[in-house]
């Protein structure tokens, strides 16, 4: 008995699966006329100063501006189906979470110098679903702008950035 094992790796499948995978990307999921598509769109509404998940403005964590695209409204109707294709998909090839819904799309607008969101975890703890992935959609042409990179980091490790071309979907673990 005393070669006996918790775990016998003569018996055991490996199902390959990444499961040290913190995000992934889909690039030119979107095309530049859909691009263009979202931003005019989203324009068309207000704007307000953004916030943390607790309503509060802290201008030391996040200074920018947003504007929230609900999915009852026809003009977005697209979009949500398009963002839901791409999470199944990156979800089924990476994660195989339980997903059951997407959360209102923020348009993010950094048209400021000093325009940012410092590092941060994208989850809440004050709601009873919890958020397993979130997605970001690169829509403007990397070129015509300065800084503002998405980077990440897990665990301890050094800051990365992701892939910044238009119409690019990255999806990170929450």
């Amino acid at each position: 008995m005393k070669d006996k094992k918790i775990l016998n790796r003569d018996y055991t499948y490996h199902l390959n699966t990444p499961n040290n995978v913190i995000w992934a990307y889909q690039q030119s999921f979107f095309n530049n006329e859909e691009c263009d598509r979202i931003i005019n769109n989203a324009l068309e509404n207000s704007s307000i100063e953004s916030y943390l998940s607790d309503g509060i403005v802290d201008n030391s964590i996040r200074k920018n501006r947003v504007i929230f695209l609900p999915s009852h409204d026809d003009r977005y109707r697209w979009i949500f189906e398009k963002i839901t294709q791409c999470t199944i998909n990156l979800n089924r090839q990476f994660w195989n979470f339980d997903l059951s819904f997407l959360e209102t799309l923020q348009f993010t607008i950094y048209n400021q110098e000093q325009d940012f969101y410092s590092a941060h975890m994208d989850t809440t703890h004050n709601v009873p679903e919890q958020r397993k992935l979130s997605l970001i959609v690169q829509l403007s042409d990397p070129d015509s702008y300065i800084g503002s990179d998405l980077q990440l980091h897990s665990y301890g490790m050094e800051f990365f950035n992701t892939i910044r071309n238009r119409g690019t979907v990255v999806a990170i673990l929450s």
